[in-house]
C-alpha cells in the first residue's frame, strides 16, 4: 500500500481563531504526508497552545487524496477588555484589580524588550503574567467577573452584577463586562462597646472600615459586610496581641440608612490583661540570659509588665540578630506564650535551635539584564568563603538600593550541605533614563522650571550621565554632567561637571560659567568624604548705582579657582523627609590658591537629628538641626565675594524673615550684604495626619548673621510658627506659616509664609 497525501483540509466550530492560525497550530497543509502519527503530533501540539477547549480531527478518502475535517472549539484570544455601566468606579481602577494596562500588550513589548539571548523564555513568562492577548478559558473569564464583584462590594457598593460578553473577532475578540451597580453603603459612625481599659481609637486603628474624616478628604467611607467580618477577626488578634488573652468580640451589626449611612456598632468582651511572669530560654551555649533580654525588659518596664506582641517580635527579633551576626545565620528562635487564667499572667518560653556556623559558597546574580554583573557584585559585602552575617547581607541590600538602577531587590541565603550556603542576589531592573519636567519655587530663585535628561547606568557600566537646564524668575541654571562609578575599582565616584548659571539680584546681575570635579569615597558604613576642584569664570553686570559697597567689590573678580573638601556622616532614613538618623558634615571652600581672583576661605559644620515618638507611638517626628559658619578672605584685596557670604533668614534658616534680613544690612541702602559668620538653630515637631502623606508642623528657628565672634550673640533673630508637609511622589511641598519675634529694619511685618517644593528639614 502506498503512502497516502493530504488533499485538503476543513476546518468547522471555529468562532474567534481563523482557518489559517488553527491549521498553523496543527501544522497541517494540503501535500504532506498522512500518517496517524502526524495526527497525534497535530493535536497534541495545538493543545498545548492552550488555544482550544475540543479538538477532532476526521478523514475521508477522495480520488485526489485523504481529505480531513478539523472540528474545534476553540477559546477567545482577548486582545482587551471594555466596561459598560461602571459610573461609581472608574476604568483605570477595575483595570488595576484584573492587572490589565492599557494597551497591555504594547506594555508588556516595552517592559521586555531589552531581554534577549538566554532569557527569551523568562521574557515569555513576564509577557504571560499580563492577563488578556491569549486564550482565555471561561473559568478565567468568570473568576474576573467575580473579581469586579468583590472591589465594588470592597468599595461599599454590595449586591453588584456582572455579566460577560464576548464579541467575537477572528484572530482576537473584545471582553465585555456589563456592571449593574449595588446600592452605596458607606459608613457614618462606628462604636466600639464593652472598652474598659483600651482606647477606643487604638482599636479603630486596626479596621480596614474607616468614618468620615474631613481632614483627609474621606467624606463617605465605603461599607462592605465582609471588611466588617474581617475587622471582627482583626479586633480579637488586636486583644490577643496587647495581652487580653480573654478578649474577644461579642458581636456586631450595621444599621444601614435610606441614604446608605451606615452605623456599625462592634461590643468587646475586654477581661483582664496579663502580665508577663517569666521568661524562659533554653538552647542558649553563645549568649547569656542577661545578653538575649536586656532591651526586652527594658520596653517591658515601659509598658508596666504588661504582655504586649511587639515586644515579643522584638525579643525574638533580638535574639536572631545576635546569633546572625555571630554567623550562626540560621538559627531558629521559637517564642510560645503561655498564660495563666489563675494569676492573670503569661510565661514566654523561648527555645532557641542554635545553627553552626556558615560560610557562603557562591553567589549567584539573577535578573540583570542590562546591568553587568561586576556592577552588581561590587556593591556586595557578602562575598564568596565570607561567614554569613546578618550585617553584611542588610548592607548588601542598601548599598543596591541606593544605586537606584533596581525597582526591587533581593538578597537570600539558602542552606548547602554542611556549613555552606548560597547566595542569591535578585534584581528587578527599572529603566534608567529619566526625562524630568518640573517647576519649584523658593525666595532665591521665585518661581522656577527645570527640564532634566539623566540616563543612570549607563550602558550597564553603572556610571550616570545628566543634562539639567533650569529657568527662573531670577535664576537660571544650565550644566551637563558625567559620574564615573566605582573609580579605579574603589568605593569612590569621579564627576565631572561643566555649568553656567546666571542670577538677577535688585541690584546687580552675576553669571558663573565653568568646569568642576569632584571625588567622592565612602568609608566604614555611614561615611563620606570628598575633594574637588571648580574653575569659573565670574561676569557682573547691571550694577546698580544703590548697590552695596560689598557687590562693588566682588564686581572686580573675573575669575575663580575654588577647592572644596568635606566629610559627612549620614545615617537618615530619607534624604527628602527623614523620620529617623543623624547627618553631621564639615565642609571647606578655599579660594585662590591655585589661581583666580577671588581669595577667600570658607568653612561650615552642619548637623541634624531626627526621631520618631517611640513612647507613645504615635507617628511624630521630633527634628533638631544646627549649622555654624565662618568665611574670610586672604591675600591683598581683603574682600570676601558677596555669593559666598552667610546670607541668614529664610526659607532654609530662619523663617519669619526674608532672605538675607537676619544678618547684616548695608546701612546705606537697607540690603542685605550677608555675614562672614553665622550660627543656625532650628526645632521642628511633624504630626502625621496621614503617615508617610501629610503632615501638620510647629516649629521655632534662631540664630544671627554677623561680622565678629564677639556679636554672635547680640541682637539674636528668631521665629516660630507652623506649616503643613505634604509627601507626593512628584515633590515634596513645605507650606510655613512664620512669625519673626524680632523686627529688623527692611523686614517690618510680623507674619510671613514660606513655600518651598524640594527637601524638607
Amino acid at each position: 500500500m502506498g503512502q497516502e497525501v493530504i488533499s485538503s483540509v476543513k476546518v468547522e466550530g471555529n468562532r474567534f481563531v481563523a482557518d489559517e492560525e488553527v491549521l498553523k497550530l496543527l501544522g497541517l497543509e494540503p501535500g504532506v504526508l498522512y500518517s496517524p502519527d502526524l495526527i497525534y503530533s497535530a493535536v497534541k501540539r495545538a493543545y498545548l497552545q492552550g488555544a482550544f477547549e475540543f479538538i477532532a480531527v476526521y478523514r475521508s478518502e477522495t480520488p485526489e487524496g485523504v481529505a480531513l475535517l478539523v472540528k474545534v472549539k476553540d477559546l477567545p484570544v482577548v486582545y482587551d477588555v471594555e466596561f459598560v455601566g461602571n459610573r461609581k468606579i472608574k476604568d483605570e481602577d477595575l483595570r488595576r484589580i484584573l492587572g490589565i494596562p492599557e494597551n497591555p500588550q504594547e506594555l508588556a513589548e516595552e517592559q521586555t524588550a531589552y531581554i534577549s539571548g538566554p532569557a527569551v523564555e523568562e521574557k515569555l513568562q513576564i509577557q504571560r503574567m499580563v492577563p488578556i492577548g491569549r486564550p482565555l478559558t471561561l473559568k478565567e473569564i468568570e473568576e474576573m467577573a467575580r473579581q469586579i464583584e468583590l472591589y465594588y462590594a470592597y468599595k461599599g457598593y454590595p449586591g453588584t452584577k456582572v455579566r460577560y460578553e464576548i464579541v467575537p473577532v477572528k484572530g482576537a475578540s473584545k471582553l465585555v463586562f456589563r456592571i449593574e451597580e449595588g446600592r452605596e453603603k458607606w459608613v457614618s459612625d462606628i462604636r466600639i462597646e464593652g472598652l474598659k481599659t483600651l482606647d477606643e481609637d487604638e482599636v479603630k486603628s486596626v479596621m480596614e472600615l474607616k468614618e468620615p474624616n474631613w481632614l483627609l478628604f474621606r467624606f463617605h467611607p465605603p461599607f462592605s459586610e465582609e471588611l466588617l467580618r474581617y475587622d471582627a477577626e482583626n479586633i480579637e488578634k488586636f486583644l490577643k496581641e496587647k495581652g487580653y488573652f480573654e478578649g474577644r468580640v461579642v458581636s456586631y451589626n450595621a444599621t444601614t440608612e435610606k441614604d446608605g449611612a451606615t452605623t456599625v456598632v462592634i461590643r468587646v468582651h475586654e477581661g483582664p490583661r496579663y502580665k508577663v511572669s517569666k521568661v524562659e530560654i533554653s538552647g542558649n551555649t553563645y549568649f547569656g540570659y542577661a545578653e538575649l533580654t536586656e532591651k526586652f525588659f527594658k520596653k517591658l518596664k515601659k509598658e508596666k509588665g504588661y504582655y504586649d506582641q511587639k515586644l515579643v517580635d522584638l525579643l525574638k527579633e533580638e535574639i536572631l540578630q545576635k546569633y546572625r551576626n555571630l554567623g550562626l545565620y540560621f538559627t531558629r528562635v521559637l517564642v510560645r506564650p503561655e498564660p495563666d487564667p489563675q494569676t492573670k499572667t503569661v510565661k514566654l518560653v523561648v527555645v532557641v535551635e542554635e545553627s553552626r556556623p556558615v560560610y557562603n559558597r557562591w553567589t549567584e546574580v539573577r535578573g540583570n539584564y542590562e546591568t553587568r554583573d561586576y556592577v552588581i557584585r561590587r556593591e556586595l559585602e557578602l562575598h564568596e568563603g565570607d561567614l554569613v552575617t546578618e550585617e553584611k547581607v542588610r548592607w548588601s541590600k542598601i548599598w543596591l538600593n541606593r544605586l537606584g538602577y533596581f525597582a526591587g531587590t533581593e538578597v537570600s541565603v539558602e542552606p548547602l550541605e554542611g556549613s555552606y550556603a548560597k547566595t542569591t542576589v535578585k534584581v528587578t531592573e527599572r529603566f534608567t533614563g529619566q526625562f524630568s519636567v518640573g517647576i519649584g519655587y523658593s525666595e532665591t530663585s521665585g518661581l522656577s522650571g527645570f527640564v532634566s535628561l539623566r540616563k543612570g547606568n549607563f550602558l550597564g557600566t553603572g556610571d550616570i550621565v545628566g543634562l539639567t537646564l533650569s529657568f527662573g524668575e531670577y535664576a537660571k541654571n544650565y550644566s551637563f554632567s558625567y559620574t564615573r562609578k566605582w573609580f579605579m575599582n574603589r568605593p569612590q565616584d569621579l564627576s565631572f561637571k561643566v555649568y553656567q548659571s546666571e542670577n538677577d539680584y535688585e541690584t546687580y546681575d552675576v553669571k558663573y560659567a565653568g568646569f568642576s570635579t569632584t571625588l567622592t569615597r565612602r568609608f566604614w558604613h555611614y561615611w563620606r568624604w570628598h575633594v574637588g576642584l571648580d574653575l569659573q569664570s565670574i561676569d557682573y553686570d547691571n550694577v546698580s548705582p544703590d548697590a552695596s559697597v560689598y557687590v562693588k567689590e566682588a564686581a572686580q573678580f573675573n575669575s575663580a579657582t575654588i577647592i572644596r573638601w568635606g566629610v559627612a556622616r549620614d545615617t537618615r532614613n530619607s534624604y527628602l523627609f527623614p523620620s529617623d538618623g543623624s547627618y553631621l558634615a564639615f565642609n571647606e571652600r578655599f579660594g585662590g590658591l591655585l589661581g583666580g581672583d577671588a581669595k577667600f576661605a570658607k568653612v561650615w559644620v552642619v548637623g541634624s537629628i531626627h526621631r520618631k515618638d517611640e513612647w507613645f507611638d504615635s507617628g511624630t517626628i521630633v527634628n533638631l538641626k544646627g549649622q555654624v559658619g565662618a568665611v574670610g578672605p586672604w591675600g591683598g584685596e581683603n574682600v570676601v565675594p558677596i555669593d559666598e557670604r552667610f546670607f541668614v533668614g529664610g526659607d532654609f534658616t530662619i523663617r519669619g524673615y526674608k532672605y538675607g534680613y537676619a544678618g547684616p544690612l548695608d546701612p546705606n541702602t537697607g540690603d542685605p550684604i550677608g555675614a562672614t559668620k553665622m550660627w543656625v538653630v532650628n526645632f521642628e515637631v511633624d504630626y502625621p495626619v496621614k503617615e508617610n502623606l501629610f503632615y501638620l508642623a510647629a516649629f521655632a528657628d534662631a540664630g544671627n548673621g554677623f561680622n565678629q565672634w564677639a556679636d554672635a550673640f547680640q541682637s539674636v533673630k528668631a521665629g516660630a510658627g507652623f506649616g503643613i508637609r505634604f509627601v507626593t511622589p512628584m515633590a515634596p511641598i513645605r507650606l510655613d506659616f512664620a512669625w519673626k519675634l524680632k523686627k529688623v529694619p527692611g523686614d517690618t511685618d510680623n507674619f510671613r509664609i514660606h513655600l518651598i517644593l524640594g527637601s524638607f528639614f
